[in-house]
């Protein structure tokens, strides 16, 4: 049985294209970008918020509920203008919100 560890999976970087070192580098994509959206929103609509994908020019959003899609939804331009002045986000210019229910880990996804 292989004995490697995380760590060491990640040290590997792009000399690794196994899907688990696809997996990990998405993760952190992801929680990198998430951080970064996270810093440009209120604290209170913040920790709601966890950016899912980029797709091209569009980030896709999810929201533990509608109240806070609505919220988000009125800050989506300046948020946009913001955005792009990040070096990862640079060429957003749509956002997609969706609402996912925080007591349901899988489940249909409103949009």
């Amino acid at each position: 049985m292989p004995n490697k560890k995380i760590i060491d999976i990640l040290a590997l970087g792009q000399q690794s294209y196994t899907p688990l070192a696809y997996l990990l580098k998405q993760s952190r994509l992801q929680a990198s970008w998430t951080s970064q959206l996270r810093n440009l929103l209120p604290p209170e609509l913040a920790v709601h918020c966890t950016v899912r994908e980029l797709r091209h020019t569009t980030m896709i959003i999810q929201t533990s509920d509608a109240t806070w899609a609505t919220r988000l939804r009125f800050q989506q331009l300046s948020l946009i203008e913001n955005l792009n002045k990040l070096a990862d986000f640079t060429h957003i210019s749509d956002i997609r919100i969706q609402v996912v229910a925080a007591n349901k880990k899988m489940g249909k996804i409103r949009e």
